[in-house]
Formats: C-alpha cells, structure tokens, sequence
C-alpha cells in the first residue's frame, strides 16, 4: 500500500497468522481496519500528522502492542469493519484488496453480510498481473484471476462496493466482471477510494459512486 504504518503493520500480520491461525478472525479484523486507518492517512493530511505523532510516540514508549494499536485505530477511524457490515444489504458486499510489496502479493478482504468477519482471500501474485499485462491479456484471464477467487462470496450479489490498491489501479478490473461467461453475473461493482465511504454514503444515491 506504500505507507509506513501499514507495511509494517502487514509484516506483523502476516507472521502472526501464520503462527497463530487459530486467531484469524480476531487478526483478519484488524487488518481490515488498519487497511481503512491507512487509507484515510492518504487521503487526510491531518489524520496522517496526528498519526504519526501518536504511533511515534507509542513506538519510543515501548507501548505499541495488539491492544493498543486497536484501541488508536478504532479511535481514529471514521467507521471500522463493524460499521461497514452493519450497512451492508443482504445483497451486497464490500472488498478492500491490498498490494503487499514485500511478499509481492495481491491479497483480498471481504466484508458479507452474516459472516461476522472479514474473510481473507490470496488473490495472485503481482509478477501474474504484471506477465498478463505485459502479454496484452483478454478480459477474460484477468477475470479468472482476480475474480476467480472472490466469486464463491460475491453469490446472488447485486452490489460489491471495492477499493483497490497498487497495481489494481491501473487496471479497469471491474469492467472485466461483466464480460462474457462472467463469474458474478448480475452484479454491480462500485470503485471506491475506500469502504468506509460507505459510512458516509450509505444514505445518498448509489450514483455518488463511480459505477463502471
């Protein structure tokens, strides 16, 4: 994703999952929300300077543990998973995707209505975005690819509200969910800078999205 705190947040993440899979719940959670709090430290200058001051001098206090970083995130967002679930319609979903440039993976988040948690999905590699869009793919293998993956949670979706991150910007891949053959038929993709704008819109026309 390119911040600091992030990244370095995902290293942990990462090793913790694997260490502790019995905790992928509780970890996938707040990987969700640290994925909503850095995004906002993107697009909020001020939300990225009071951060920065806090988790600095958390970090020299040696008080940086789970716990906390919980607590600040929670306390720092305009919304966390909970609150994105909770205005999720039974025929809707959202999906944060996340770039990991250390493991070079393209990693998958999703919020559906019932599931209590984000549930976690590896979605490629970045070399296999990179190879498809060096060899001029078809819509259709970019489909399979990121897509493929998502499609047994996206069932009888008529909304998926994403965000998308590194690589995936560059690409129109929600145009590629309505082509032919499609893996989510009938279903609406909105690009949104970040879920929790779903907060914020949830009471406003869908058409304040970017539907494409």
């Amino acid at each position: 994703m390119g911040d600091w705190f992030h990244d370095i947040f995902l290293n942990c993440y990462l090793m913790a999952i694997y260490s502790s899979p019995s905790r992928a719940d509780e970890l996938n959670a707040l990987l969700y929300d640290n994925t909503l709090f850095s995004k906002g430290l993107i697009l909020n200058t001020q939300i990225a300077n009071n951060a920065h001051i806090k988790l600095s001098s958390a970090l020299k206090e040696r008080k940086l543990n789970s716990d906390s970083i919980s607590t600040y995130l929670k306390s720092s967002l305009y919304g966390s998973y909970k609150d994105i679930l909770s205005q999720l319609d039974p025929n809707s979903a959202a999906i944060e995707f996340i770039q990991a440039d250390h493991t070079r993976e393209i990693i998958a988040l999703c919020l559906i209505p019932r599931v209590h948690t984000p549930i976690f999905e590896f979605i490629c590699k970045i070399e296999e975005l990179e190879n498809l869009r060096k060899n001029n793919a078809t819509p259709g293998e970019y489909n399979n690819l990121v897509w493929g993956k998502l499609a047994k949670h996206l069932t009888g979706k008529k909304k998926v509200f994403v965000s998308f991150d590194g690589i995936l910007n560059t690409l129109p891949i929600e145009n590629y969910a309505y082509e032919d053959n499609t893996l989510i038929p009938n279903t609406n993709i909105y690009r949104v800078s970040s879920t929790r704008n779903i907060i914020s819109k949830t009471n406003k026309a869908t058409d304040d999205f970017l539907l494409i």
